[in-house]
């Protein structure tokens, strides 16, 4: 094997473990755990883009026709979890997912 393919190679090994990682970031985070105690096997989340580099998901519920959001969440570095909240005066921020 060439150090061409080896170094493929350890990148999709590596990208394919940090997915899981993001992951199980998402399905263990609070928005998605209250999504769940809501709509119980409706909910469901989803990759929705990314921002700033960050992969941001989609929480919501499936009401069969359409889905409802819930929450919109990023995940940025050490599996850290925030939800996307607006202010009084409309400007949507980042805070943590507690």
């Amino acid at each position: 094997m060439n150090v061409y393919r080896f170094s493929l190679l350890i990148c999709f090994v590596i990208g394919c473990s940090q997915y899981s990682s993001v992951d199980q970031a998402v399905a263990s985070s609070i928005s998605f755990r209250r999504a769940q105690n809501i709509g119980g096997s409706r909910a469901h989340w989803f990759l929705d883009g990314t921002n700033g580099g960050y992969p941001v998901f989609f929480v919501g519920f499936d009401e069969g026709t359409h889905t409802t959001r819930f929450a919109t969440l990023h995940v940025r570095e050490h599996r850290l979890v925030e939800r996307q909240e607006m202010q009084e005066d409309g400007e949507l921020i980042w805070v943590e997912d507690k």
